[in-house]
């Protein structure tokens, strides 16, 4: 009877991705930039991601810097980036900066991933939902949420309810079809950002209501 050789399996297209970061000697001088704080986040980047988008991480991790230095050292819990549950989160926040690298969702990834390292912000479940919704959401989708954001939230407005047709005409003067709003809105319904208004009588301009989920969401990407 022969012997079977052992096989290596073909690796995914983000895993092979991952496979080659640490070989590319640029990445180190990434460690000349952060403070202390962020040196967590490098060390597990460096040593267990390998990616050809090395200014996408780049961005990332000093962005996240920027944004741990503006918060106080005593509420910080900089061991929950080290942590199996912390680097399963960490990986999924690289992985969507590596489908989409822009610089709205590296701000948006960063502010995330400081956020998450304040004490006793939210449950561990919590943290990881909020990283998935975000790994998944791409540029336009989170940006659309911004608008919808802004539009709820600013001028001391009630009523968390909004129009999707005027969502729809704004966007159509910048050339976004209205299939695309409608898609998006989609979307962000399936995450719970916002919610469909179902009543029978509904409200002029309120088609939809922006959740409260949402705009903690937002909220935890923006400030």
């Amino acid at each position: 009877m022969s012997k079977q050789k052992n096989k290596t399996l073909p690796l995914k297209k983000h895993e092979q991705s991952l496979a080659k970061l640490g070989s590319n000697p640029a990445f180190s001088s990434i460690a000349k930039l952060v403070s202390p704080r962020a040196s967590v986040i490098f060390d597990y980047y460096a040593n267990v991601l390998r990616n050809e988008n090395y200014e996408a991480l780049k961005k990332l991790v000093l962005e996240i810097d920027k944004k741990l230095q503006k918060i106080e050292k005593k509420k910080l819990d900089l061991a929950f980036y080290q942590s199996a549950k912390g680097k399963i989160i960490l990986k999924k926040t690289a992985q969507g900066i590596l489908d989409e690298g822009t610089n709205e969702k590296i701000k948006a990834a960063s502010q995330l991933l400081a956020n998450l390292a304040i004490k006793d912000s939210v449950s561990y479940d919590e943290k990881e939902y909020l990283a998935d919704i975000l790994a998944s959401l791409n540029t336009f989708q989170l940006s659309m949420l911004y608008m919808i954001h802004n539009d709820v939230t600013t001028g001391g407005r009630r009523n968390r309810g909004f129009s999707w047709e005027k969502l729809r005409d704004k966007l159509a003067k910048k050339g976004i079809s209205s299939n695309l709003v409608t898609s998006t809105l989609s979307v962000l319904e399936s995450k719970g950002l916002i919610n469909k208004n179902s009543a029978t009588l509904q409200d002029v301009g309120s088609t939809h209501f922006y959740t409260e989920f949402g705009e903690e969401f937002v909220n935890t990407l923006k400030h």
